[in-house]
């Protein structure tokens, strides 16, 4: 008997073998995906670096900030980009970590020029959050929460100086 056709066995195994292969090019995928979303935080970082950089790397910006006792300072904020460096320097004494933050969202708010960012607050899928905060060890940290599901944290070293 000649019969033209597959075996059931012969099925079950092409459709294993492609339900392999489904299986495998999707955990790759999802990597891909997640290292294109790193990719694109550290690129918005980067931008933000040269945006800061260019507004202040000469003179500084100088901004008005609430101080704890609900008083108010000016804070002169300078990055300098080849030693990744931001320079907090504030009138009479070094700024407080609050102050800081205060000073960077200021400045990030008119140096950036960008509306669609969200600061100090929890990150949505629909919006760009930028988070300034001081970690236990007094490090400045500034984390991006991009709305295409892109997180990184940028470390830069600071120094709080009295003027």
């Amino acid at each position: 008997m000649n019969q033209k056709g597959f075996t059931l066995i012969e099925l079950v195994v092409v459709m294993a073998m492609i339900g392999i292969l489904a299986i495998t090019s999707m955990v790759g995928y999802d990597r891909f995906i997640e290292r294109a979303e790193i990719a694109k935080a550290e690129e918005v970082i980067e931008s933000i670096q040269t945006e800061l950089y260019a507004e202040t790397a000469f003179n500084g910006v100088r901004t008005g900030v609430l101080t704890e006792d609900l008083g108010s300072a000016f804070i002169t904020v300078i990055y300098d980009q080849r030693s990744d460096t931001l320079i907090f320097r504030k009138e009479g004494v070094a700024p407080t970590h609050d102050e800081v933050k205060n000073a960077l969202v200021n400045v990030f708010q008119r140096t950036l020029d960008m509306s669609t960012f969200i600061y100090n607050t929890n990150p949505t899928s629909e919006s760009e959050v930028i988070n300034i905060n001081v970690d236990p060890m007094d490090q400045l940290m500034i984390q991006y929460f991009g709305s295409f599901g892109g997180i990184t944290t940028w470390f830069p070293n600071t120094r709080y100086e009295a003027s």
